[in-house]
């Protein structure tokens, strides 16, 4: 099955330019594509929440924390992202699935003047930088590996939240396992 799903994966990938029109939070964006407004989470990664929401509740209560602890550092990882990227631009995405009810999986590739000692999407910087983890949901592939490697290695390191804010990412690390 795993065969099947990688050789099919470049199927479901295709590259488009799109505008960004606002950021939701460090791994929610949404973009204006086709004259439609889509919702891109990112793939690979996932963030502290931003607000007080469900998600933010449940892993809240599954490790000891205060909802307000994982919305900080969600605010923080927004902080970050919309440092590395500006609403208005231009980014070339790569879908990794297909867009429907306006929403998709998709890799935001950021110029290479932006970061250019970085890994070149949004993903992997935020990753690098420590402002997320892992998201083993999408198809294992070469580059999914190399995100997780990413995150071991800003854990290791003490980067971002991973200096910050340890235990909301262990948390996060530990719900997405």
């Amino acid at each position: 099955m795993r065969f099947i799903l990688i050789f099919c994966l470049p199927l479901f990938i295709w590259a488009q330019n799109a505008t960004l029109y606002k950021i939701i939070d460090a791994d929610t964006l949404v973009f204006k594509y086709e004259n439609k407004q889509i919702i891109c989470q990112l793939a690979f990664i996932d963030a502290p929440e931003s607000v007080g929401n469900e998600r933010a509740k449940a892993q809240a209560k599954k490790c000891g924390l205060k909802i307000d602890e994982i919305t900080n550092a969600g605010k923080l990882a927004t902080e970050y992202a919309t440092k590395s990227i500006s609403s208005g631009k231009d980014y070339k995405l790569d879908f990794l699935t297909p867009i429907k009810d306006g929403w998709t999986r998709c890799v935001v590739h950021i110029p290479q003047d932006t970061h250019p000692q970085l890994h070149p999407t949004l993903n992997g910087v935020l990753l690098d930088q420590g402002y997320g983890v892992f998201h083993k949901a999408d198809v294992p592939s070469k580059e999914s590996k190399q995100m997780q490697v990413r995150t071991e290695l800003s854990q290791k390191e003490h980067r971002g939240l991973w200096k910050k804010t340890q235990k909301v990412m262990e948390c996060l690390k530990e719900f997405n396992q």
